[in-house]
């Protein structure tokens, strides 16, 4: 989180809290569904093999324990 949080605009994190980055895990789960069913994660793979490897590992694990 704290690398996604570094590609977004200063100005657009002003007055944004941590509190504004936390989701329940069904959405949490919803959202990693999404990911890997629209091909974000294929392009990700694409561009770098070892984050989307983490990611994948995380994911799947979490999905599957849903």
């Amino acid at each position: 989180m704290p690398v996604w949080r570094k590609a977004i605009p200063v100005d657009t994190l002003r007055g944004v809290t941590d509190a504004a980055w936390k989701t329940n895990r069904k959405t949490l789960l919803e959202l990693y569904t999404i990911w890997f069913e629209t091909g974000n994660m294929d392009i990700i793979k694409e561009i770098d093999e070892g984050l989307y490897d983490l990611l994948a590992d995380v994911m799947q694990e979490e999905l599957e324990e849903g």
